[in-house]
């Protein structure tokens, strides 16, 4: 069974073959789909499980858990309980106040995690606020000039942090005579087995080869093989251990 909402209508708990909002849509309860695509607004107290995709194009608040295959908003989605999926991109809002598990997530603008976010693979341009840990095989985030980020901490094999480079010439040379300012702050420590971060403020970067970047402000770095750090960072103390 299919159910579709293109004016206002409620959306029983139950089992569909595939849910389709392009007007204003709620739910209360359990429900499993094959498909759940939103191009108007949904608002719902309730599990979804979702066998196939989701898609969500306009307005998506839920309070309960959300499980799917493939995950993809070019909107603007709150999810109040955990969030598992294989694959997840986003190109609008994100935020999440569970757990996030997933195999490979795409961020193509702001995501809020009010947990821990475990993933193997994860790749941000913009912006990325976690009040937990990212544990990543692989974490990379290209940030802009008026996009700070921040975690708890960051965990991973491979972790690269990079600022966008600025396609306006006189900005670009502006900022070159100011003092470079850390655009991620990481309030305890990043560890890794490769670490090439630059913009980055954190306690302690501890890992095998550290590579630390100009605007850089890092308490301690500790590494087993290898640091290279640039003379446009603010390092305290550095140990082989």
């Amino acid at each position: 069974m299919d159910m579709a909402i293109t004016g206002t209508g409620m959306i029983a708990a139950g089992e569909y073959d595939s849910v389709r909002i392009s007007g204003k849509g709620k739910s209360e309860g359990h429900i499993r789909c094959k498909d759940f695509i939103c191009s108007g607004s949904f608002s719902g107290a309730s599990d979804i499980e979702c066998e196939n995709r989701m898609e969500i194009s306009g307005s998506f608040k839920n309070t309960g858990a959300l499980g799917t295959r493939s995950l993809h908003i070019s909107g603007s989605a709150e999810n109040g309980g955990a969030v598992s999926a294989e694959t997840v991109s986003t190109s609008g809002r994100f935020e999440v106040k569970g757990i996030i598990r997933a195999s490979d997530f795409s961020v193509h603008g702001v995501l809020v995690a009010c947990d821990d976010i475990e993933v193997e693979k994860v790749a941000v341009h913009g912006r990325i606020s976690c009040a937990g840990l990212i544990n990543a095989e692989e974490f990379s985030i290209k940030m802009a000039d008026n996009c700070k980020s921040e975690a708890e901490s960051l965990g991973g094999s491979l972790i690269f942090i990079r600022k966008k480079f600025s396609l306006n010439l006189f900005a670009g040379i502006r900022k070159a005579f100011r003092f470079a300012v850390p655009l991620f702050t990481v309030a305890e420590s990043i560890e890794g087995d490769e670490i090439d971060i630059e913009y980055t403020k954190a306690k302690t970067v501890r890992g095998r080869s550290v590579k630390i970047g100009k605007g850089c402000e890092i308490d301690l770095i500790q590494y087993t093989e290898a640091a290279d750090i640039s003379p446009g960072a603010k390092v305290g103390k550095v140990e082989k251990i």
